[in-house]
């Protein structure tokens, strides 16, 4: 079943009739919404193309189809699913900025959806047949339980994830494992789209371990080995030192999380991670190739084009995002 393209134009017009500053006074909010619509019509086709796989795998027309957006952010793909006729849309984060954002720009959009703080703990009284999520799916701290939840929701949800994590792409690993270098070591100063403010991740684990042990290799040796924990799962691993001097493996190569948050730093999994992820909550994925930007205009969009042409041949290893489908086995 296919979906109207022409409903990526007549979204994007209302789209562009939005006053930023009346969903939100958080400038990353702000920012983050000026993004997609300054890009609209890339943006859009990248949700025209979750939502179409969303039609094709619940072999339903969209209004008979109940949809979550996962870490919805300003809400845009969901809005745009209710706009595009789907049944019940319900958007969702954890970010209490972004809910009120989501629920300003709906108002304004006169999209009638409903809009939760929290995550899947919150979401087990919406039923769904569908849940997406744009750039969510390499923050989540531990995927198998999210896999879980989302099967207690609906054991045959179809769910569709689109992510820069490409495991495939050799050009995108180098530059999200820098990212991530920088994180761990660095800190992130803020502003722009880069997100809050933090100190090294590093930093921060060595705060929470030099609470618990006194010995100073003992702590520098936990710093390193609790890469990829957040403090509940930090306070464990002490424990077990305590216990027996066992130390836990760090996260494999550079992937690195928020101590405090859990939030994973543009985790990089490997397809065979995803693959037993999806397994834990009942479900099989499979993954295809993303597009580039070529909707812009200029040489740079002449360039994307050209790229995306190519995509059709090498396929993922040069693909800048992938699409992820989780169905039931």
């Amino acid at each position: 079943m296919r979906m109207p393209r022409q409903h990526i134009r007549l979204f994007l017009k209302l789209l562009h009739q939005v006053d930023a500053q009346r969903i939100s006074n958080n400038p990353y909010c702000i920012q983050y919404f000026n993004q997609i619509k300054t890009h609209g019509a890339y943006y859009l086709s990248i949700y025209h193309r979750v939502l179409e796989t969303v039609i094709e795998r619940c072999n339903r027309q969209p209004d008979d189809i109940r949809l979550i957006d996962y870490g919805c952010g300003n809400g845009v793909l969901g809005l745009f699913a209710k706009y595009c006729g789907f049944k019940n849309v319900v958007l969702a984060d954890v970010d209490a900025d972004f809910v009120h954002a989501a629920r300003n720009l709906a108002q304004q959009m006169n999209l009638a959806v409903d809009v939760i703080p929290g995550s899947m703990d919150e979401l087990q009284h919406y039923p769904a047949d569908a849940l997406v999520a744009t750039d969510v799916i390499e923050h989540i701290y531990h995927l198998p339980s999210f896999f879980k939840k989302v099967q207690q929701l609906n054991s045959e949800m179809v769910t569709v994830f689109t992510t820069a994590s490409n495991p495939w792409n050799p050009l995108m690993v180098k530059k999200l494992m820098a990212l991530q270098w920088k994180d761990e070591n660095v800190g992130n100063p803020g502003g722009g789209l880069s997100g809050s403010p933090h100190p090294p991740y590093r930093v921060m684990r060595e705060d929470i371990i030099q609470q618990y042990l006194t010995n100073p290799a003992g702590v520098q040796a936990m710093v390193k080995a609790t890469r990829g924990l957040m403090r509940q799962d930090i306070l464990k691993a002490i424990d077990t030192f305590k216990l027996n001097q066992t130390l836990p493996n760090p996260a494999p190569d550079n992937n690195t999380c928020h101590p405090e948050t859990g939030s994973w730093t543009e985790r990089i999994y490997t397809p065979q991670e995803l693959e037993v992820a999806f397994a834990a909550g009942g479900f099989s994925c499979n993954f295809k190739s993303g597009f580039y930007n070529g909707f812009d205009g200029g040489v740079k969009s002449v360039l994307k084009k050209g790229l995306n042409l190519l995509i059709s041949i090498f396929g993922k290893r040069i693909a800048p995002w992938i699409l992820i489908t989780g169905f039931k086995k």
